[in-house]
């Protein structure tokens, strides 16, 4: 019985651990034509495969394809994606420490972005990474 304790310590000590590494997140945008498209990651291990996944969600769901870029990595954060419904001419990404905070801006981002103000732009979607 003795040697079971430690045994499980160490177990119980490396998935508190690893669980606590877990904390990274990307989003990866994509245009072309008319197609303006995102993915988005989170509590991925490591930086680069958050961004692999981003980029990947974006490619494989979109007509941009290739077009797909990281444009904001995440640590312990929220973050958020915003477009207008109709006719998608604005797109807006946003990253803070809530995902009232990161939704508010992107949707500013959105509205900057569009040719008339954006006022229809809407946050479509948000997490955390934490």
């Amino acid at each position: 019985m003795r040697g079971v304790v430690p045994i499980l310590m160490v177990v119980l000590s490396n998935l508190v651990v690893s669980g606590t590494c877990m904390a990274h997140g990307a989003i990866a945008v994509g245009h072309k034509n008319t197609d303006d498209r995102y993915g988005y990651s989170y509590d991925y291990e490591t930086v680069g495969a958050a961004k692999k996944r981003a980029l990947s969600d974006c490619n494989n769901n979109s007509a941009a394809g290739r077009a797909c870029r990281v444009v904001a990595t995440l640590n312990g954060q929220c973050g958020a994606i915003a477009y207008e419904r109709e006719g998608v001419t604005g797109f807006g990404w946003g990253v803070a420490s809530t995902k009232a905070a990161a939704q508010q801006k992107a949707i500013a981002k959105c509205r900057s972005s569009a040719p008339k103000g954006g006022l229809g732009c809407l946050a479509q979607g948000a997490f955390c990474d934490h």
